[in-house]
């Protein structure tokens, strides 16, 4: 016997401080990324973003 799939649990509507910490979260990625592409520039290797 096997129990019926439960259907995916969408998120709910984030809070504000969530949806701050979200943007912020974002905008390091971001940086982080532009940071890699301009230290690996013109180097073949892709750049390398942790």
């Amino acid at each position: 016997m096997t129990t019926p799939k439960q259907p995916d649990k969408q998120p709910g509507p984030l809070t504000p401080a969530a949806e701050q910490a979200e943007r912020e979260r974002k905008q390091h990625l971001d940086e982080a990324l532009d940071e890699a592409l301009e230290e690996s520039f013109p180097a073949s290797d892709p750049p390398a973003v942790h």
